[in-house]
């Protein structure tokens, strides 16, 4: 894409304003440098599609594909500086959008794939027991049923893991939600205590993981920079 002008605006938005593309800089600036990791956060983009923005931010100097020398992953991307620059536009962008854009959602936009990889990046870890494997089931209605059930197993001190299938591991605790109130309560625009307390989101299991809960179940970006 093209606008034919000289204005840095125009030269700007000729790399940003194409399809996808800001969306994969979200995810590039949080540090997902994969290309399976990309996909993981952006699942209605094409291989295809990916693999030439990815190729086009190489080319505008915004990343650099860093070979590992091992087979999986095979390349990482790395963000240059003038990549790293654009980090504080794509969160002031994230920002307006959180007071202005948000208010005409639609059923779709409720993506549960999304929701539940962010929610996989935000756990407190440090908030949960360090001496046992520790596993959350998520229940969501109101989305596909293959897209209905989710697992976090958390090992002490590592990274937590989400399954797409049940993992055979004792449960500790089950969130049950549909997937607005989810959504609504991880973005911050309903608050997780009421949505606890009208049951809007229900917890199954002992009395001491229901109470824990709110501490390693940390809300996205913009409902903490809201506060």
């Amino acid at each position: 894409m093209s606008y034919s002008q000289f204005c840095p605006i125009s030269k700007a938005s000729e790399i940003i304003c194409e399809k996808w593309a800001i969306i994969i800089l979200r995810e590039l600036l949080v540090g997902i440098d994969t290309f399976n990791g990309l996909r993981n956060y952006i699942p209605l983009i094409s291989p295809t599609l990916l693999s030439k923005r990815l190729s086009e931010f190489e080319d505008y100097g915004l990343l650099e594909k860093i070979e590992t020398g091992v087979n999986k992953p095979k390349y990482r991307y790395q963000l240059t500086d003038a990549g790293k620059e654009l980090g504080p536009i794509v969160m002031e962008l994230g920002e307006w959008g959180n007071r202005w854009a948000v208010s005409n959602l639609k059923k779709q936009d409720y993506d549960p794939q999304l929701l539940m990889w962010d929610i996989k990046r935000g756990i407190k870890v440090e908030s949960l027991p360090q001496t046992a494997r520790y596993v959350v089931e998520f229940n969501c209605s109101g989305v596909p049923r293959k897209l209905s059930r989710w697992w976090f197993v958390i090992e002490p001190k590592q990274i937590p893991d989400l399954c797409f299938k049940d993992p055979g591991y004792e449960i500790n605790l089950t969130v049950s939600s549909d997937i607005k109130t989810l959504v609504d309560t991880w973005m911050g625009w309903v608050p997780l205590p009421k949505a606890i307390k009208t049951q809007k989101i229900q917890l199954d299991g002992p009395q001491k993981e229901k109470k824990i809960f709110p501490q390693w179940f940390a809300l996205g970006h913009f409902a903490r920079s809201a506060k």
